[in-house]
């Protein structure tokens, strides 16, 4: 059984009928900036105040976002839905970001931390077509399957997440003081341990300088920032430096004392100048044999290094 003429019209009457009882049912008040002109707009009496909007034509809209979505699939024209998208910006805490395509907008709907201590967030977003996304994933799949999305425009959108999630919005900083770097911020975490945490400059957060340095070396910061950092373990950390190591290698006695058959042992770590950490001498010597800018004269300092360490400490223990 087919339909006629008569059913689409008897279809569009029961939608006016629909919009003036939506528009008779309820006050409404001539609209503010907050919505485009020739709207209005109100507030249900409640708990929630929540607040209602009414087109031109009589059409109601729980909020602005849910309005323009139906503004796309009705093809108002894109100046329409430029202010629109502008009161969302204005009155429903849309942003943009020059990291998103251009003309899509986002919001966070909620953040914050979980029961086992992770950082979340939730993101919502527009397109500039009218798509709705709710994660960077299927915006990611989305402008693949499109096929009109540049590859500098989806690294663009990766760089967008990685932003989100950054340390720096995540935590309240405070300015280093003397045990970091110029430029680098610390913080105490809020758990039972209080660990301290630093960040550099470029927003990368690190438990350690130890754990710092080697990342500095990795991204090639320069042999000034690397040397003040290693200046900062030798002075916070219980890093030590030796005439007998290599140049620019540090030492940190991890533990020493006697051990279960009564022999006196310790345990020193080792971090070499490319960044390199090592548990023991052996493998350090190992690497120095390996590795181009060593001699055997290094090779032969680090195992009168380990002689005299010994001699030392048993000295140390029988005064």
């Amino acid at each position: 059984m087919g339909y006629d003429e008569k059913d689409i019209e008897n279809c569009k009457e029961f939608l006016k009928n629909v919009v003036r009882f939506a528009e008779k049912k309820y006050r409404w008040k001539d609209g503010d900036e907050s919505v485009p002109t020739g709207w209005k707009v109100r507030v249900c009496d409640g708990e929630t105040d929540r607040e209602y909007i009414l087109s031109s034509e009589g059409l109601p809209y729980r909020s602005r976002y849910v309005a323009i979505q139906d503004m796309f699939k009705r093809n108002f024209s894109q100046a329409d839905i430029e202010i629109m998208k502008d009161k969302m910006l204005q009155f429903e805490n849309w942003e943009t970001s020059d990291l998103l395509p251009e003309g899509w907008i986002f919001k966070k709907i909620s953040e914050g931390f979980t029961k086992d201590g992770k950082w979340y967030s939730t993101l919502h977003y527009l397109s500039k077509e009218g798509s709705t996304f709710e994660s960077m994933k299927t915006i990611l799949e989305h402008m693949k399957l499109r096929g009109k999305y540049s590859e500098k425009a989806v690294e663009k959108c990766k760089e967008f997440i990685r932003d989100q999630k950054s340390v720096l919005k995540k935590y309240e900083w405070n300015e280093g003081d003397d045990s970091v770097p110029n430029g680098w911020k610390m913080r105490i975490s809020e758990t039972e341990g209080q660990w301290q945490f630093i960040l550099s400059p470029e927003g990368r957060q690190y438990r350690t300088r130890f754990v710092a340095i080697q990342d500095m070396i990795k991204k090639n910061y320069s042999l000034k920032e690397v040397e003040s950092m290693r200046s900062k373990m030798m002075k916070y950390e219980g890093w030590e430096e030796s005439g007998l190591l290599p140049q620019n290698w540090i030492f940190r006695v991890k533990w020493e004392g006697l051990g279960k058959d009564n022999k006196w042992t310790s345990n020193i770590g080792y971090l070499s100048r490319e960044g390199v950490p090592f548990d023991s001498m052996k493998p350090a010597i190992h690497f120095m044999k390996s590795t181009e800018g060593y001699t055997e004269q290094d090779v032969k300092n680090c195992k009168e290094f380990i002689r005299k360490r010994n001699q030392d400490t048993q000295e140390e223990r029988f005064e």
